[in-house]
């Protein structure tokens, strides 16, 4: 009796995301100190970025190894929607420099801090 049969493929995927370079930023913001004592206080900020979303992903696909069995063929099998065949699915085409999203619009960042004013 010879090795089991085993089902072995890869793919290689990268996701790329990236940005323009240079981009436009406003920035907004204000804050205050509350004094509870003359020596302690409380500081409250807050900031606002507003930016173009440029962001953009981009997949490469390039199949590495369709198919292979190890020992005895591979079985036929064929139960509901899962099958298994000796022909393999991941021998495509590569899939070269897709964008899956492409920003649009603003993109907005609001910042909101607290802290402890100690004075010395």
């Amino acid at each position: 009796m010879g090795k089991p049969a085993q089902l072995l493929g890869t793919d290689s995927v990268t996701i790329t995301y990236g940005e323009d370079r240079l981009e436009e930023l406003g920035l907004g913001g204000g804050g205050f100190t509350y004094d509870l004592t003359p020596k302690w206080g409380i500081r409250v900020d807050a900031r606002e970025y507003l930016y173009k979303n440029s962001g953009k992903n981009i997949v490469d696909v390039k199949p590495a190894l369709g198919f292979q069995s190890t020992g005895q063929p591979f079985p036929l099998v064929d139960v509901g929607t899962l099958k298994f065949a000796t022909s393999a699915p991941l021998n495509g085409a590569p899939v070269a420099t897709a964008t899956t999203f492409n920003g649009s619009g603003l993109q907005a960042h609001f910042i909101f801090s607290t802290g402890l004013v100690v004075r010395f």
